[in-house]
């Protein structure tokens, strides 16, 4: 899948598992601006419950329950999310992101090849296997990425 120039995709990742979340390109800062309060606010909330190590395993349980159910669908497209989540599954999908936030913010996770962030643009290609693995192949030259994804796919190029 390519991304239309213009537009770019954020990845949140927990454990392997990434969603995407489609931006035009010019509200990116904002969008993550946004993100990164409401994730602060979130664990200020929280901490005045329990304390900071409390608080991450929360999140991480939250976003652990989540995961399970990902688990039984192959992808995570608009349709397996409702498919795996039920008709709150937008909510859901805001709490991932928000939690993906909190956790680096508390340095639970780090933002590394499984957990954390991924920005794409137009350069890059996506694609999603039928068992739902993903490889995503960005390059400013986006016809050798494209040769490279294919590579990936085990086509010959």
């Amino acid at each position: 899948m390519a991304i239309p120039k213009g537009a770019v995709v954020l990845y949140a990742f927990y454990r392997g598992k990434g969603l995407d979340f489609p931006l035009a390109k010019e509200n990116y800062t904002s969008f993550c601006a946004t993100v990164k309060k409401g994730a602060r606010i979130q664990v200020k909330n929280l901490l005045t419950e329990m304390n900071e190590e409390k608080v991450g395993d929360y999140l991480e349980l939250q976003l652990d329950h989540l995961l399970s159910k990902l688990d039984k669908v192959t992808n995570t497209s608009n349709q397996s999310l409702k498919l795996a989540w039920g008709d709150d599954w937008q909510q859901k999908k805001c709490i991932w992101i928000a939690n993906v936030s909190a956790l680096l913010h508390l340095k639970r996770i780090k933002n590394d090849d499984n957990n954390g962030w991924l920005l794409c643009d137009h350069n890059s290609y996506q694609y999603q296997s039928d068992n739902g693995a993903v490889a995503i192949v960005a390059d400013a030259n986006f016809e050798k990425g494209a040769r490279k994804m294919k590579k990936i796919q085990g086509k010959t190029v």
